[in-house]
């Protein structure tokens, strides 16, 4: 059960980059709309787990690692979609 939900998170993790990629291949500033696209990200997670907790301060702080280990996998992807 634990792998299919994995599995389930991976896959759109995927989904997620490849149409944030296919969304910035398609603006005039493809960097600016991914930057604009992950801050907005990052606001929200802080703004939703703002509760105080040691719980919540803890799983924002991995959520928002999370988030970037994501943005760092991008920036190649989108670098060689560029260049491209």
């Amino acid at each position: 059960m634990l792998s299919h939900a994995i599995t389930a998170i991976r896959v759109n993790e995927q989904l997620i980059c490849r149409l944030l990629q296919w969304a910035a291949a398609h603006s005039q500033d493809p960097h600016a709309f991914i930057e604009s696209a992950l801050e907005a990200a990052r606001s929200d997670i802080r703004r939703s787990t703002d509760d105080g907790s040691t719980n919540s301060a803890i799983a924002t702080g991995e959520a928002l690692e999370y988030l970037d280990d994501l943005a760092n996998e991008m920036k190649p992807r989108l670098s060689k979609s560029n260049s491209q």
